[in-house]
């Protein structure tokens, strides 16, 4: 069985392409970039100096959050299966990511906004995609 015929490749693209033009106004200045910034030990104008490699950045960017959204998605065919519904599985996945977010902050004296800023942009990532997998209108 294909994996497409369980998920539908136009919600995981539109919905890949969404967040990471969310991501890239998540992290700049307009939002929490300057937070960011500054919790990571950098100066907000960190993002001009850094254009060289900005192009190569979006493209990794856009591997990994197409990969974890066609992870979510495919969780989202499969969890109704096991009595999961979207609203739960989203809990569950939020839990996980706070948990997994965490340790840098107890153990490598990452900052707290640092990791508010991260954490709560994953799980901005989380709803949106469960949403917009979910009710993808075609």
């Amino acid at each position: 069985m294909s994996l497409f015929t369980v998920i539908h490749e136009f919600s995981v693209l539109g919905t890949t392409f969404f967040l990471l033009a969310l991501a890239t106004l998540w992290y700049s200045p307009l939002l929490f970039g300057d937070v960011w910034a500054r919790a990571a030990g950098g100066h907000p104008t960190v993002f001009n100096e850094n254009m060289a490699g900005f192009w190569s950045q979006i493209g990794l960017a856009f591997l990994a959050y197409i990969t974890q959204v066609t992870l979510i998605a495919w969780l989202l065919a499969y969890a109704p299966g096991v009595g999961i519904n979207p609203v739960v599985l989203g809990g569950l996945l939020g839990l996980f990511t706070v948990c997994l977010t965490l340790p840098p902050v107890l153990y490598e004296t990452k900052s707290w906004p640092y990791w508010a800023v991260h954490t709560g942009f994953m799980l901005v990532f989380i709803g949106i995609s469960i949403t917009s997998l979910t009710y993808w209108p075609w």
